[in-house]
């Protein structure tokens, strides 16, 4: 396995923060997981809010009953 650079340890862990913040008390399918994480890289590699993007995509994928 390659090993990451410190731009990707840095925006994983944002994300996974992100991710902990916004999801707190939600529940979601676990194969949704992975969109949601991947919603964060995306908008670091845009060069957009990681927050925003990850609050976007729990709000969409988070399990109304």
């Amino acid at each position: 396995m390659a090993r990451r650079s410190k731009e990707e340890i840095r925006i994983e862990r944002e994300v996974s923060a992100a991710c902990n913040k916004h999801g707190q008390m939600k529940q979601f399918d676990i194969m949704d997981l992975s969109k949601i994480s991947d919603a964060g890289k995306a908008a670091a590699k845009a060069g957009a809010s990681i927050d925003e993007a990850v609050a976007a995509a729990c709000d969409k994928y988070e399990v109304k009953r």
